[in-house]
């Protein structure tokens, strides 16, 4: 399972070359410093669901997507980023193992580790590939729109302006019930819900 929490790892794009130091005067923030700023991170995305703009409902549709390998690959390792920033929470939905198998029992579906709703930082379209990142300079290509409502995307395209309103996480490392009464960590693929605003061109 390649799926991870790092709570004290740095990011790897977390760093001042010493060239860029010695140009600007920066001085690098403290590991200390760093964590406060990633626990101020954590409380204002949990404080505010992130999204891309505010659209009228009527003006925003659910997509279909594909994910190709060489994109899952990308979603898992932003996810990991994600979760290594504190940016993602990571709680089950707060759920116990006998609210797992509870919930297991209802929807017969497992309880995914990522919290539900949750978005990441920075998301955009470029032609039909959705990005991802903890910003623009670090996205990565995670999936590719097939259709707008029941619309081919090409065909959509041509009729109507497209734009990403919300992209949330799904998938990934989950749990289901076990015989003995404590839940059994699975892994699974990453997934997205994609939701685009449209006008007419």
């Amino acid at each position: 399972m390649r799926f991870t929490i790092f709570l004290d790892r740095t990011s790897k794009y977390d760093f001042i070359s010493p060239k860029l130091t010695k140009l600007t005067g920066f001085t690098p923030e403290t590991p200390e410093a760093k964590d406060a700023k990633r626990r101020e991170r954590h409380e204002q995305l949990a404080n505010y669901r992130q999204s891309n703009g505010i659209y009228a409902n009527e003006d925003v549709i659910n997509t279909e997507v594909v994910i190709s390998a060489s994109q899952q690959a990308n979603l898992r390792a932003v996810t990991d980023e994600l979760v290594s920033q504190q940016l993602l929470k990571v709680n089950y939905n707060g759920f116990t193992d006998t609210e797992i198998a509870e919930e297991y029992q209802t929807t017969g579906k497992p309880v995914d580790a990522l919290d539900r709703g949750q978005q990441p930082p920075f998301f955009e379209l470029r032609g039909t590939q959705v990005w991802i990142g903890v910003n623009q300079m670090t996205a990565q290509p995670v999936a590719t729109l097939t259709k707008v409502g029941l619309t081919p995307v090409q065909a959509a395209m041509q009729q109507y302006q497209i734009y990403l309103a919300n992209v949330y996480l799904t998938g990934g490392p989950h749990k289901v019930p076990g015989r003995s009464g404590n839940a059994i960590l699975t892994d699974a693929d990453f997934g997205l819900v994609v939701q685009v605003a449209y006008q007419p061109r």
